[in-house]
């Protein structure tokens, strides 16, 4: 989540920078303006999919593994209930 905030927080920074360019009589080419914000997006992009792609990775393992145990706890414990 801090991740994606400061994502957002980069792309706006970028936005006003380029705004405040183009009010100080400073001028951006559009098409160059577009290619760099492009860029940078698909940049962040990658790093917050690999970033949440690893988290829930490591979320998979812990609840899985939790629900294996409980499983395996109510075979057994069905298991001495029969016996």
């Amino acid at each position: 989540m801090k991740k994606a905030k400061s994502f957002v927080l980069a792309i706006s920074g970028i936005l006003l920078l380029f705004a405040a360019c183009t009010d100080s009589g400073l001028s951006v080419d559009p098409a160059k303006q577009k290619a760099i914000i492009d860029s940078t997006f698909a940049a962040r992009s990658v790093v917050l999919k690999d970033s949440i792609s690893q988290v829930c990775e490591e979320r998979m393992k812990i609840e899985v593994a939790a629900r294996a145990d409980s499983t395996i706890l109510a075979i057994q414990a069905a298991n001495e209930e029969a016996n």
